[in-house]
């Protein structure tokens, strides 16, 4: 895996926060031909296309938005074009949009790299070069969009590719494993001095049945609702074990713990101090 710097032109105020808009939408799922794919692309299409509008007409304190942020939500890839037109059209300069697309065979995500390949010359290298070694065209992509409206009004879109599938995931049969993504751009913003990076859940952390990850840190307090395509899982912080959120037959779902008025998890057993 690799961390690569792509700079991009956003202007953000200097002494101003960056203000972020974040639209979580239900996502029904079924099972595709490959991978998973959205059930009612366009009711689905519908919610997403409504939030783009809203954000592009601009009420109130929308007009300072910077980022808009999908989590949870998948865009049909049939209206990839259709949210990108908009984007490009509608959103004001100095805007980073984020959001997941349904799974795409790897050859059709080559495609799509090639497309944008001047932004994208790292990833299509690689799927290229994993292709080129024997791997299966039609194994599924999990993968996001990061479409950039930069200060010159310039849409730079980027495509990033998960790193590595929930356990439950791991199989033999190409429809239902995960390719693994290995390239993750690190966004400079230039002239305003603001780097970020997109990453799809954390299930590659850890993988162990049961559990999600093992986190010692008293700085972490939790990780509520982090989803995946098995099982969504979230970690009470300041523990020395992990304790899963869910279970059962793996399926993209949105299980959300949340503390308690006490600060404690309901349903979860008590989760000694770290040391």
């Amino acid at each position: 895996m690799r961390i690569v710097e792509k700079e991009i032109a956003l202007e953000i105020p200097r002494g101003h926060h960056q203000h972020v808009m974040i639209a979580q939408l239900p996502a029904r799922l079924e099972i595709g031909e490959v991978g998973f794919r959205v059930s009612d692309p366009e009711e689905q299409w519908a919610q997403v296309r409504s939030v783009l509008e809203l954000v592009a007409a601009g009420e109130g304190n929308l007009k300072k938005l910077h980022f808009l942020l999908f989590p949870e939500s998948i865009l049909p890839v049939a209206f990839l074009d259709d949210a990108l037109t908009l984007i490009a059209a509608k959103f004001r300069e100095n805007t980073v949009t984020v959001f997941g697309v349904e799974h795409l065979r790897l050859s059709d995500y080559r495609c799509l790299l090639e497309r944008w390949a001047e932004d994208n010359a790292e990833a299509l290298a690689s799927v290229r070069a994993d292709l080129d070694a024997g791997k299966v065209g039609d194994i599924p992509v999990n993968w996001c969009v990061i479409a950039i409206k930069e200060s010159s009004g310039r849409l730079r879109v980027f495509l990033e590719a998960k790193s590595h599938p929930f356990f439950g995931e791991e199989t033999v049969d190409p429809f239902h494993d995960l390719y693994r993504g290995k390239i993750f751009p690190l966004f400079r913003c230039r002239p305003t001095c603001f780097n970020f990076m997109t990453l799809i859940c954390l299930d590659y952390i850890y993988r162990d049945e049961g559990c999600f990850c093992h986190l010692k840190a008293p700085w972490f307090p939790r990780i509520a609702g982090l989803e995946g395509e098995g099982l969504s899982k979230g970690v009470a912080g300041s523990c020395d074990r992990a304790v899963p959120i869910s279970s059962g037959r793996a399926f993209r779902g949105h299980h959300r713990l949340l503390p308690g008025p006490d600060g404690s998890f309901p349903g979860l057993p008590a989760c000694p101090a770290a040391a």
